[in-house]
């Protein structure tokens, strides 16, 4: 009788016979290491994504006094995980005159979401209000210190934005 040609199927099973232990133990890490990994990224990605944006606000200036009212979104540009922002400190420098720190209540955002605060940073040093009031463009620095987590990952995170607005007024 003639051998029967053994087909490709029944090499692979086999091979799975002979090496059974060593096949588990590959499948059983490829199974858990590889989305734990995965996860992780998304996690770490998450938090080192994030950051704060300028939206809108608005000037109001008086003798002695300059106060700024302005909207800010934090969000994550890699945000994969719902992302949350503990206890962030905003400060704000404009032309490069400090206008305090403020610390918020925590928040938190989904995957292609932000958190809003609407804040107001106020100056009663009337050489601060005089410089700042003597433009109607002001370039503003807004920084946020937060300890950010997503998933198994958190870091304690300092991220800014700036902007030059200009006011009517």
């Amino acid at each position: 009788m003639a051998a029967e040609a053994s087909s490709p199927l029944d090499a692979v099973k086999s091979y799975v016979r002979r090496h059974m232990i060593p096949v588990a133990i590959i499948l059983i890490v490829g199974l858990i290491v590889t989305p734990s990994i995965i996860y992780y990224e998304l996690s770490y990605n998450s938090v080192n994504g994030t950051h704060p944006e300028l939206v809108t606000g608005y000037r109001q200036i008086s003798f002695g006094t300059a106060t700024f009212y302005i909207t800010i979104h934090v969000w994550s540009w890699a945000g994969s995980l719902d992302t949350q922002v503990t206890s962030p400190a905003f400060a704000l420098t404009v032309d490069n005159l400090p206008f305090g720190t403020q610390v918020v209540t925590s928040g938190s955002f989904q995957p292609n979401n932000y958190v809003s605060y609407t804040l107001t940073f106020q100056s009663s040093n009337g050489g601060v209000a005089q410089t700042v009031g003597a433009s109607n463009s002001d370039y503003l620095v807004l920084q946020m210190s937060a300890d950010v987590s997503a998933g198994w990952y958190h870091e304690l995170i300092t991220r800014s934005d700036s902007a030059t607005w200009t006011f009517s007024a």
